[in-house]
């Protein structure tokens, strides 16, 4: 199975932890610990590949990893990663409840 980064949260309006994988687009999960999270999250995703592989759709390649993150100058923030200002328009659509997002 290829290998996602996850994000994971505590959501005190779900009362549970939330994992977002990024480079799946929806692809997300919770739990009542970050470990299960995780686990359920690891099952979304294998379904997500084989849904995208039903529908003849392509599998995209993880792009959200560490070598994805240089280190950049800017005057706004100590040390933003460019993947994070590529990317920018993904990461603000979950500034509000993630709930609202599900």
């Amino acid at each position: 199975m290829a290998k996602y980064s996850m994000i994971v949260s505590w959501s005190e309006d779900d009362n549970c932890y939330i994992v977002v994988v990024p480079d799946l687009p929806s692809c997300m999960a919770d739990g009542k610990t970050s470990q299960v999270a995780v686990e359920n999250a690891q099952a979304i995703i294998s379904e997500w590949i084989e849904t995208a592989e039903l529908l003849g759709r392509d599998i995209l390649k993880s792009l959200f990893n560490s070598k994805n993150f240089q280190r950049t100058k800017c005057e706004n923030s100590p040390c933003p990663f460019s993947f994070f200002q590529q990317h920018s328009i993904f990461f603000q659509s979950f500034r509000g409840n993630i709930s609202s997002v599900i």
